[in-house]
């Protein structure tokens, strides 16, 4: 693909797409969605998809180079389901029929439908085994006891596919348990045979891949790497089953990383694999794509198409920023696996992993385990650290290959990490609410009093303040007493690339942002033996009273706040942009500011990790078992708080010009706190809500459902899952006890946890109260995006800001540069304002 072809994708609006789109057969046979070749409205939609996906993602010469040559358009995502949640393995969908799963005869018919699907959207189709399997002993070794045979395959057309392998036979008559791996991963064998396994090691990983060749070989079949390497080790089991010495019931196999997910593939799509870990299998392997997004801070699957275009199927691109319509994921796939013995495990703070998700991707595959009365063949085992196993990490995959097999019997893992539900959470607190008993209302009842007459003056909005006040605080739960720690009063230098001076271990192995030549930084603790790190401008001036903005993470699980973008990186962008492009210099956005961090641009930024993430997994783990009537949403506002206290005592900081910034689940913290604590000075959140109350099944995003029941935030929303317009507040009431300090929305128009034109309504109906509270805001308007997510070119002057600003990119959910120069502009325009 050509330099001019990656060119044109930083153009925000793109006509030379239409060239592309006009060489697209007028139909593409979509599987598990009928095709309407006759339907040019659905051509159309499908068409428009491919401009947003185009305009929208980073350049990937693979990808483009496959739509050119393909001609295929994305699926008319119009008329897909969107899943709030993970499908339900134990149900048949296909079309608008939707079948339960109730016998194991039923699993057993459903599987084959499920790979088809598996095979056309994430892996190619697979050819069928050869059956005609050749063998050649190239040479033999004696290591000690252990025998050692390099072993040629042949197989195929004309058996001219070929596959190495390597045994390493330990002493004795066998026959023996088998373990497979790949080459590379002696050490792992050498493990195998000294707990009595026979090694076998295939030339299928990125050391040696002879499967790279099957695609010349099968070139009907569009299979890619990982499948190729998933179908190259069955190959090698039909080698292994004619051998004497080889127990036929009693095949395991595991790999790493990348190996975990070639090892997932192949127990999926293999039934003679008896016991299988995919160790740190992560995106691509256990993990359901639905928690592969940037809202997680993991890889993604814009970065894993884009970095490892060969792994998958480029078909599997069409769905960044649309995972939630996935027509499967990847519990599926491990439920593929069940009657049959499997095991996920990783390292609790690995950088690409999302430990939440797994356990959700985990509990749901259980529920096919149950069905099929073996729920101990299914296993999540966490992991302290990070990427890599331990040997004490390999010797616990064979005690529980050993229990698997009943050779021996070890404790199985059972330590979950997050598992939460409504349920429990309501048994618990015993808490019992008719949603039926509180009033139908609407985003137009802002400037309504509670019976119902309007609202003209600014004391009136005050009475009805405190009332909204204390509904929000009513669904937040009961906050236990707490007492107010003495912050630091001044602040404390780093040498450059010195980390958190306190807290746990893990501080230290998930990457913090360090301290360099240019940014300094300081520890200060600021509740309950919690601290975060202030990171501020060498050399200030004596005296100098810093603007601080607390920046809070997305639902990063593993690393907490160490992706966010406060130090610049040698790349020119955020830590955080893995998934994003660079911005250029030249006025991209309508203004001549660079993509720069928060401490560029004049602010300190303070960052700590929230509970249940980074380095406080652990707190969040009992919490509604302690706090049964709190919420984990009310414990996050109150650390915002405690941090707003310390922050407060320092001389150092401007007491009057603390703002809170946040993405995601960090942008729905910043409004709550902002909303409850008068003191904070502003808020940017980006992709931080969508309103409660307009749910509904076409439209709505789940985002009840999202906050009571699937990360249980706030539980007492969970009453009202099938009621939203009985919910007792909604975000135009959060923004209004904002107002009137200055606030910032970022809604991409194209989120698939917000509907865009819901959150536009909330914020012009909020804007009528910041128009009352304020009435020069009805003469504002310097600042005015326009909807297709571009700034005027007057922004970089202006000074008449709106105090409550909506930007709408043409963007999917993401912490991309275009949001943050956006938002550090709008926050390095509120101190202008204040001069």
């Amino acid at each position: 693909m050509t330099a001019a072809w990656n060119r044109c994708l930083h153009v925000p609006r793109l006509p030379w797409v239409l060239g592309l789109i006009l060489v697209a057969a007028t139909s593409h046979s979509v599987y598990g969605q009928e095709a309407k070749p006759a339907d040019p409205a659905a051509r159309a939609r499908r068409q428009q998809s491919l401009i947003q996906l185009l305009s929208a993602l980073p350049p990937s010469a693979h990808w483009n180079e496959w739509l050119q040559r393909s001609g295929e358009l994305p699926p008319d995502f119009a008329s897909m389901r969107r899943d709030i949640d993970l499908p339900d393995p134990l149900i048949a969908v296909e079309g608008d029929s939707r079948q339960p799963i109730t016998t194991a005869a039923d699993w057993q018919k459903h599987r084959a439908a499920l790979r088809k699907h598996f095979e056309h959207w994430v892996t190619g189709r697979l050819p069928p085994p050869p059956g005609n399997v050749a063998s050649e002993v190239l040479g033999q070794t004696q290591e000690g006891d252990v025998r050692v045979q390099r072993v040629g395959l042949r197989f195929g057309p004309e058996q001219r596919g070929t596959l190495n392998l390597q045994l390493l036979i330990p002493p004795g008559q066998g026959p023996f348990p088998v373990f497979i791996s790949t080459l590379g991963n002696r050490s792992w064998a050498e493990v195998a045979v000294r707990r009595g396994y026979l090694g076998c090691l295939v030339a299928a990983s990125d050391r040696q891949d002879d499967t790279e060749a099957f695609a010349l070989l099968y070139p009907d079949f569009d299979f890619t790497c990982l499948a190729r390497r998933a179908w190259g080790i069955s190959r090698a089991i039909d080698y292994l089953v004619t051998l004497p010495l080889v127990r036929k019931d009693q095949l395991t196999l595991s790999d790493h990383s990348r190996g975990g997910k070639m090892a997932t593939w192949a127990a999926a799509f293999d039934d003679r694999l008896t016991a299988v870990v995919g160790s740190s299998s992560v995106t691509g392997g256990s993990l359901p794509w639905r928690y592969c997004t940037d809202r997680y801070a993991n890889e993604t699957i814009e970065q894993i198409t884009r970095n490892y275009p060969h792994w998958f199927h480029p078909r599997l691109r069409f769905f960044v920023g649309r995972e939630n319509q996935l027509p499967i994921d990847m519990h599926q796939l491990v439920a593929l696996i069940a009657p049959r013995a499997y095991m996920t495990t990783l390292g609790i703070n690995e950088s690409e992993v999302n430990p939440w998700g797994e356990e959700r991707g985990y509990l749901a595959a259980r529920r096919v385990y149950e069905l099929l009365k073996v729920p101990d063949r299914l296993a999540l085992r966490f992991r302290p650290g990070i990427h890599a196993p331990a040997a004490a990490d390999l010797e616990a995959y064979f005690d529980w290959f050993d229990t698997m097999l009943g050779r021996r019997r070890f404790p199985l893992p059972d330590d979950l990490l997050y598992d939460y539900s409504f349920a429990r959470w309501q048994k618990r607190s015993g808490d019992v609410l008719d949603p039926q008993k509180h009033p139908v209302r609407s985003l137009g009842d802002l400037l309504h009093d509670e019976e119902g007459r309007d609202i003209r003056q600014p004391l009136q909005w005050l009475e009805k303040r405190k009332q909204v006040r204390e509904r929000l605080l009513a669904a937040m739960g009961e906050a236990p007493p707490r007492v107010r720690l003495p912050g630091a009063k001044n602040l404390t230098s780093s040498p450059p690339g010195s980390g958190p001076t306190r807290g746990s271990y893990v501080e230290r192995i998930i990457g913090r942002p360090t301290a360099t030549t240019e940014i300094d930084r300081t520890t200060l603790p600021f509740s309950s033996s919690l601290s975060g790190e202030l990171f501020y401008r060498r050399g200030l001036p004596t005296g100098a009273k810093l603007p601080v903005v607390i920046l809070l993470h997305p639902y990063a699980h593993a690393r907490g706040y160490s992706l966010l973008p406060i130090v610049p990186t040698s790349s020119g962008t955020s830590a955080y942009q893995r998934g994003t492009f660079p911005l250029p210099d030249n006025g991209y956005l309508g203004t001549d500011f660079k993509v720069g961090t928060l401490v560029n641009e004049g602010f300190a930024v303070f960052a700590f990790d929230q509970i249940g993430f980074g380095s406080r997994i652990g707190e969040a783990k009992q919490f509604y078992e302690r706090h049964p009537r709190w919420s984990l949403l009310g414990r996050m506002v109150a650390d915002v708080h405690a941090a707003v206290d310390a922050l407060t005592d320092n001389e150092r900081v401007d007491a009057r010009r603390i703002y809170v910034m946040g993405y995601s689940l960090g942008g729905t913290v910043a409004l709550h706190a902002a909303a409850l604590d008068d003191r904070i000075a502003g808020v940017a959140a980006i992709s931080g809500f969508t309103p409660l109350r307009l749910e509904n099944a076409e439209q709505g995003t789940g985002k009840l459902k999202d906050l009571a029941e699937i990360h249980g935030l706030l539980p007492r929303l969970g009453f009202f899952v099938n009621e939203p317009r009985r919910t007792p507040w909604d975000y135009h009431e959060v923004l209004g006890l904002i107002a009137p300090r200055p606030c910032l929305v970022v809604a991409p128009q194209h989120d698939q946890d917000a509907n865009f034109t819901h959150v536009r309504t909330c914020v012009d109906e909020v804007r009528k109260l910041y128009e009352l509270l304020q009435p020069e805001e009805k003469t504002r308007g310097g600042f005015e995006p326009d909807w297709s997510g571009q700034w005027r070119a007057s922004v970089s002057s202006a000074r008449r800001l709106r105090r409550l600003e909506l930007y709408a990119p043409h963007e999917f959910n993401q912490l991309s540069n275009r949001q943050l120069v956006v938002a550090h502009h709008w926050l390095r325009l509120q101190l202008q304002a204040e001069r």
